[in-house]
């Protein structure tokens, strides 16, 4: 029997990919065959999408791929190049250029779907966690999620306890839905972490320590099979020792105090298979919150590449992590239309938030992984947990609101 329980609600809202550049495409056909020239993230998979729908055969469409001015999984879909492509069928040999104004755009897009979170956990008389249970409600059609709304069978720490219980609600919707980058991630390290650290603060023990207790020793967790899915899609094992390096590691860069100092907040993911931890702390400036300092510590393997850019990575994944809690960002949908149509409504973060960030990568003995996904979602949390111990008041919707 549980000497305590905990019980929370968490919220998140849908989002806008925002690219900077508009989504565009260059089309022209001519002798029976069409030529594209697209920011494309998925060009062959896009090709043979225009070949279907304007019943064309493969082989006559090419597709040459322009650099990108920010994706973050909206060019994974390919309706801008289709629109392209059947203009320029109809004017053959005239050079067709389609860019969405801004608003189309906005508009257009294929939303990250927002969420809810029923939580609950159990504690034994040590404050070891002993029950985990979520329910997520989302979005999506015919009692399937949406992209980027899905619930994972090794969602941490549910993997991580004796007894567990993940459930999902699906609420069918036309509003698009699509990836946005660290897909899914991206709002249940919100929901799981800032909820343990509300655990954690019932066990007496900082989020970090508290973590370090809920992986125990050094092992090899491989989540159950999912019926019908191919094996390259089956979730993958989770190391704890991985992921106990990586908030050792954090713990040591921004010299973790037994007792955090007000303001300090901390977070834990692993996705897209790699292991982050993030301290994040923030302060009172005037009416607004703002992120002074953040450390990362990260595991994608033994080799990376190129430094430079996977440092780059990991701080764009930290303003992205930023811009989630005190940014302001959500798309309000109402009466069927989506209410956001420019920046004046849907304010990126400028680089007067931008805080110093440090970053230790632990390399180890395992294949290296990707590093576009993994950093992001830790972030949302430790933000929002820094926010929790600032002003004393749990953050559990997001965008914040004071």
């Amino acid at each position: 029997k549980a000497a305590k329980t905990l019980s929370a609600e968490y919220s998140y809202p849908f989002l806008s990919h925002a690219t900077l550049e508009p989504q565009n495409c260059t089309a022209q056909f001519k002798d029976g065959k069409l030529e594209l020239w697209v920011p494309s993230q998925i060009p062959n998979e896009g090709k043979d999408l225009v070949a279907k729908a304007l019943g064309l055969a493969p082989e006559t469409v090419s597709v040459s791929v322009t650099r990108i001015g920010g994706g973050f999984g909206r060019r994974l879909q390919s309706d801008f190049m289709i629109f392209a492509a059947a203009i320029a069928r109809e004017v053959p040999g005239v050079p067709v250029k389609l860019i969405l104004e801004r608003e189309e755009d906005f508009r257009m897009d294929f939303f990250r779907p927002g969420g809810f979170h029923k939580l609950d956990a159990a504690l034994d008389a040590n404050g070891k966690l002993t029950a985990f249970r979520t329910h997520l409600v989302t979005f999506g059609a015919k009692g399937a999620p949406g992209r980027g709304g899905e619930l994972p069978n090794d969602l941490v720490p549910a993997n991580l306890v004796p007894n567990a219980d993940l459930g999902m609600t699906v609420l069918d919707s036309n509003i698009p839905l699509g990836w946005l980058r660290a897909p899914g991630s991206n709002a249940l390290a919100f929901a799981t972490q800032a909820f343990m650290d509300e655990v954690a603060s019932a066990a007496g023990k900082p989020l970090p320590l508290f973590m370090l207790d809920v992986l125990g020793e050094s092992r090899l967790v491989t989540p159950p099979k999912i019926p019908g899915v191919p094996d390259i899609w089956q979730p993958p094992a989770f190391h704890t020792g991985r992921a106990a390096s990586v908030i050792r590691e954090a713990m040591k860069i921004s010299s973790w105090q037994d007792a955090p100092a007000k303001g300090r907040g901390f977070g834990f993911y692993f996705s897209h298979l790699g292991y982050f931890a993030v301290v994040a702390d923030c302060a009172q400036e005037g009416d607004a919150i703002k992120v002074t300092k953040m450390w990362v510590a990260g595991d994608i393997g033994s080799t990376i590449i190129n430094p430079l850019n996977a440092e780059q990575q990991v701080r764009g994944a930290m303003i992205e992590g930023i811009s989630h809690v005190i940014g302001g960002l959500q798309v309000p949908i109402a009466g069927g239309q989506v209410q956001v149509a420019n920046f004046d409504a849907y304010p990126l973060p400028r680089i007067d938030v931008v805080p110093p960030i440090e970053i230790s990568m632990v390399r180890s003995d395992f294949p290296p992984t990707g590093l576009g996904e993994p950093a992001l979602p830790p972030a949302v949390a430790a933000v929002a947990n820094a926010i929790s111990s600032l002003t004393g008041k749990r953050v559990r919707s997001l965008p914040y609101k004071a």
